[in-house]
């Protein structure tokens, strides 16, 4: 989950939402991948992480990220707004035709909030 913009202040989403992010960059700024490589930052970022679930439980790790927040839903929207606030779920598939789900609760507090949600879903080899 997390912001993305050229004028995106990093402290300021932190002190708003009230948690350190797993990563966060000011545009033109160095930060390291998980690798280790060295990245200078072509816009800023503000991002946390949910660890992997095995098996996959999206709405879960969606609700471990949001819940702990700030609930004041006029901060969201205006953060959002202003740095296309979403949610990135990468997925990695172990055979075809499996499916996961996200409750009507969990989809109105990212509607609420003005999150966008992306996929990557990678198929078996």
């Amino acid at each position: 989950m997390g912001f993305q913009g050229d004028h995106l202040d990093p402290g300021e989403i932190t002190r708003l939402l009230g948690r350190s992010p797993s990563v966060a960059v000011a545009k033109g700024e160095y930060w390291y991948t998980s690798l280790g490589a060295e990245k200078k930052a072509e816009t800023g970022s503000w991002r946390i992480w949910a660890d992997h679930r095995q098996p996959a439980d999206l709405d879960g790790q969606i609700r471990l990220l949001l819940e702990p927040l700030s609930a004041d839903l006029e901060v969201w929207r205006r953060l959002s707004g202003l740095y296309a606030g979403r949610i990135f779920a990468g997925m990695f598939l172990g055979s075809y035709n499996q499916g996961i789900g996200i409750h009507a609760d969990t989809v109105t507090m990212m509607g609420e909030r003005g999150l966008h949600m992306e996929f990557d879903i990678y198929g078996p080899d």
